[in-house]
């Protein structure tokens, strides 16, 4: 399992990774598009969200696996649901 870093200054970037509750997904990002992957297949199911900005943290919702929370560079919080693949709440925060 490996993200895509194609054109990432790894330098700059700042690495996240985030498990689900129930240890069955793994998100990861570093300076790029994050990547969900399958624990139990070991394949990636989705990449999304491409700079800029970079993501800096990455969080599942504690109840459902596909609402995760998106820390930004820029210091916006996106809420995305991975089902629908849609950004549901970009928030800003001075």
């Amino acid at each position: 399992m490996s993200n895509d870093v194609t054109g990432v200054n790894l330098e700059e970037a700042v690495p996240c990774i985030a498990l689900s509750k129930n240890d069955s997904y793994v998100m990861s990002a570093c300076g790029g598009k994050i990547s969900l992957f399958n624990m139990m297949t070991f394949k990636v199911m989705t990449t999304f969200m491409s700079p800029p900005p970079a993501s800096t943290f990455l969080a599942f919702h504690p109840q459902d696996n596909n609402i995760i929370a998106i820390g930004m560079e820029d210091s916006t919080i996106h809420i995305y649901n991975v089902r629908v693949d849609e950004c549901l709440m970009p928030m800003a925060f001075d």
